[in-house]
């Protein structure tokens, strides 16, 4: 296999509505593109969406073709297994890094990069056996959220600690890890999306100010109601991680803003449900952003299109037609990401299928179809 290329090529590593996001912004740029699933090892390019797969290779085939064919590889969720991170890295090819990935994917090494960094958090301790949860329980007190320490995400392993009979009735897994984290009484719940290219140039989004469901995100406001001073804060300390990593492409780092202070909640090494509002409803989308970050290409200056945006999740349900007849037309921006049923029939409730972004300069109508698109979008 030719491993010097002819031509550039970004190999992404999923084909999730995240992966097929970034291929069609790296299309728009007019790179090329293969995805590597995986979880069922094909090797693929072209746009599932329009239905133009070209499948070429799987198995053992797949990955010695993939890994070896692409100029710079990215993925798009921290929990692809690291056994196919670890070669790409090792290559030099694989941004963002493989250590933000490792640690941001962890719940106790992304806390402890907040605690190097003196970024505030919820009061937190690791847990990792029944003597450690009590002893941590005793020091956080109630209410709290017991999190396993990996694969956690839209609210999956997480179990909140409201009463005694609750911490008796909490579940330890003999050989994993947790957190446990104190509740922080927030007034809003925010995410600050930046990137950051090879030469150490940063541009960011503006934030957006998030509301979730039951751990699953359900719909982003842009711009965020916050004071200048907070949103000067909250990409001061994204700015720092990116520094920390030196890190090569889209991160987002998820808040709480609460009486005055901002603390800190997740990190994503990655593009973000939160930032999809920004193909609509910027100048350079999330995902145009990661593709020129990782390819080298310069970063672009965000702008909005309108002076604000909103987006909404679909949440096991997509809208009928009929509903979707009545959206401002020219205001509002379907997409359905053409999701099958699960392997055991249907779809999950909280299963992402879709989302619908709205832009407007009027905020209050922004607001209103949110609050529609929320009944319309879910089940």
């Amino acid at each position: 296999m030719q491993k010097n290329l002819k031509e550039e090529r970004v190999g992404i590593l999923g084909k999730g509505q995240l992966g097929i996001m970034l291929g069609q912004a790296a299309a728009k740029l007019g790179v090329p593109v293969w995805f590597y699933e995986p979880s069922t090892q094909v090797l693929s390019e072209g746009d599932t969406w329009q239905g133009t797969e070209k499948i070429l290779a799987t198995g053992k085939d797949a990955w010695d073709r993939f890994s070896t064919s692409c100029s710079v590889y990215t993925y798009e969720s921290e929990h692809v297994p690291h056994d196919f991170l670890l070669p790409l890295s090792a290559q030099h090819k694989l941004n963002p890094p493989f250590k933000a990935v490792q640690e941001t994917g962890h719940r106790i090494l992304e806390k402890q990069c907040f605690k190097d960094l003196r970024i505030p958090t919820a009061p937190w301790k690791p847990v990792t056996d029944q003597p450690s949860f009590i002893a941590a329980v005793t020091a956080i007190g109630l209410p709290a959220i017991l999190k396993t320490a990996t694969q956690g995400y839209d609210g999956k392993g997480q179990q909140w600690l409201r009463s005694q009979a609750d911490v008796d009735a909490a579940k330890i897994e003999s050989g994993r890890e947790y957190v446990l984290e104190g509740v922080i009484h927030f007034e809003l719940e925010f995410s600050v999306i930046g990137a950051r290219d090879a030469k150490g140039n940063e541009e960011f989004y503006p934030i957006g100010e998030n509301l979730h469901e039951k751990g699953i995100l359900r719909t982003t406001l842009v711009p965020a109601s916050l004071p200048d001073k907070v949103t000067e804060a909250a990409r001061g300390f994204l700015s720092e991680i990116l520094q920390h990593y030196n890190y090569v492409g889209v991160m987002a780092l998820e808040c709480f803003y609460s009486n005055g202070n901002l603390y800190a909640n997740e990190l994503a090494p990655r593009v973000h449900n939160s930032g999809h509002w920004s193909i609509e409803g910027s100048n350079c989308s999330q995902f145009e952003q990661h593709i020129r970050a990782i390819t080298g290409r310069p970063l672009v200056a965000i702008d909005l299109v309108s002076q604000n945006v909103g987006m909404v999740n679909c949440l096991g349900v997509l809208p009928p037609d009929t509903v979707r007849a009545d959206w401002p037309k020219g205001l509002c921006f379907y997409y359905d990401y053409h999701k099958g049923p699960r392997p055991n029939g249907g779809h999950e409730p909280g299963r992402k299928l879709g989302h619908v972004t709205v832009v407007s300069d009027d905020r209050d109508m922004v607001k209103n179809e949110l609050a529609r698109l929320r009944i319309d979008c879910k089940t």
